[in-house]
């Protein structure tokens, strides 16, 4: 996992080379600004506006092989739950190699707190789930990178 602020997101463009043509098409307002789901060759930008809910703590989490996450937020504390997908984890739902993602269940969820202004790159090797036990208003996008 690797957070920061987001003016610091520039600094992995060379590790993902997809990350280098978000950066060139879109800043943080323009990002901020999406409402709808955008689709490039090299990213995926999906906005997500979540609203106050009950506090529940699932156990299930996702993971990824065609896409890296990057997680944004604008508005609120994003909560992160995440694990490691090959020691931590046991396979619940086997890949969907259509829709890049398989469920995992684990019991040994470590959180991470992504607030305002601030990015979580989610690499391959970790399960996770945004939105974590999260009870309050959070706007953000999660920028899907091609690996």
């Amino acid at each position: 996992m690797i957070t920061g602020k987001w003016e610091y997101l520039v600094q992995y463009k060379t590790l993902y080379r997809s990350l280098a043509h978000v950066l060139q098409e879109f800043t943080f307002e323009s990002l901020k600004a999406l409402n709808e789901k955008v689709e490039r060759e090299e990213f995926l930008l999906i906005p997500i506006k979540s609203q106050p809910k009950e506090v529940e703590v699932p156990t299930i989490l996702e993971a990824h092989k065609k896409y890296v996450d990057v997680h944004v937020t604008f508005e609120g504390t994003d909560i992160m739950g995440y694990s490691d997908l090959l020691t931590e984890t046991t396979e619940s739902k086997a890949y969907d190699e259509i829709n890049d993602y398989l469920l995992a269940h684990s019991s040994i969820i470590k959180i991470l707190s992504i607030p305002k202004g601030y990015f979580c790159i989610v690499p391959n090797d970790y399960a996770h789930m945004a939105l974590y036990n999260t009870s309050g208003k959070v706007k953000k996008i999660v920028i899907k990178l091609a690996v």
